[in-house]
């Protein structure tokens, strides 16, 4: 039987602000009340080894997505309530991500919140608060550019224990003859060839 791709041992995720425009809704442009996320996401894979030699497990991948809402009237006083507007954007943020096959199987929901950078709500806040005539609160666009740093980690130890006990050497189980299962990574090449052998057999059970 194939062994099971092996499980992320942590994530990384971190987030930077790239670009913030919010301009008011003038005459002609038709804009209305709108809150627009672009974001530039970079997955890797990084493997971690015993002896603390790490390596990246497969070419980083690349996305771009783009989430857009429309905002309650006044759209400026929305976007001043700093706390509403983050729980937005993470939100649009997560639902865009999970988009996405590969992220929603193997990102917990829990971490989505880092994918939004910390503080952009307040220079949200900032911008709105300097439109000062009635139309422009009422009506504005708010764009917001993110950079999204995502980074799946395996652990050695991790990905061995992970390994073996999905094989049943841990809890025992066997044919009867005395020979343990077959492990889903070869611990012992791992111990003769180190860290590379190891890495090599969680990146060709990666899905």
């Amino acid at each position: 039987m194939d062994a099971a791709a092996p499980r992320p041992s942590s994530y990384a995720i971190t987030a930077e602000t790239t670009g913030l425009d919010v301009d008011p809704d003038l005459a002609g442009h038709g804009r209305g009340r709108d809150l627009v996320l672009h974001l530039t996401v970079t997955e890797t894979h990084k493997w971690f080894g015993i002896g603390g030699r790490s390596a990246l497990l497969r070419r980083p991948r690349s996305l771009r997505r783009q989430a857009w809402t429309a905002l309650p009237c006044p759209a400026a006083g929305y976007l001043q309530c700093s706390g509403e507007c983050r729980r937005l954007m993470v939100r649009l943020t997560t639902q865009e991500l999970r988009k996405d096959e590969a992220l929603r199987r193997m990102i917990p929901m829990a971490y989505c919140n880092d994918a939004v950078p910390t503080g952009v709500e307040a220079l949200v806040a900032e911008r709105a608060a300097a439109l000062t005539t009635d139309s422009c609160r009422r009506a504005c666009r708010c764009e917001v550019a993110f950079r999204i740093d995502i980074e799946v980690v395996y652990d050695e130890v991790e990905v061995l224990l992970q390994a073996c006990a999905d094989a049943g050497e841990l809890s025992g189980a066997g044919d009867g003859d005395g020979d343990a299962p077959p492990c889903a990574i070869d611990v012992a090449a791992g111990l003769r060839g180190g860290d590379d052998d190891v890495a090599a057999g969680v990146r060709a059970r990666l899905p």
